[in-house]
């Protein structure tokens, strides 16, 4: 393991830490009892998950199967 390899995996580590901690305090504070009406908001954003997923999905197969490079 290099020096260079050691601070990626630190900055990962670290990354990850702050993004669990991120995540548990929004469970913290956040409740299930709570629903939100059904709102154009809720719509776009969903449509937008769903977009972006396939977009993803599409820009893998094309590295695999056609082994582009970053």
């Amino acid at each position: 393991m290099t020096c260079a390899d050691f601070r990626i995996e630190c900055s990962a580590g670290i990354i990850k830490f702050l993004g669990y901690q991120l995540q548990a305090g929004g469970l913290k504070y956040t409740s299930l009892v709570e629903f939100e009406p059904f709102t154009d908001n809720l719509l776009l954003g969903g449509t937008l998950i769903v977009l972006s997923i396939l977009i993803m999905e599409l820009n893998i197969r094309e590295m695999i199967f056609f082994k582009k490079t970053f």
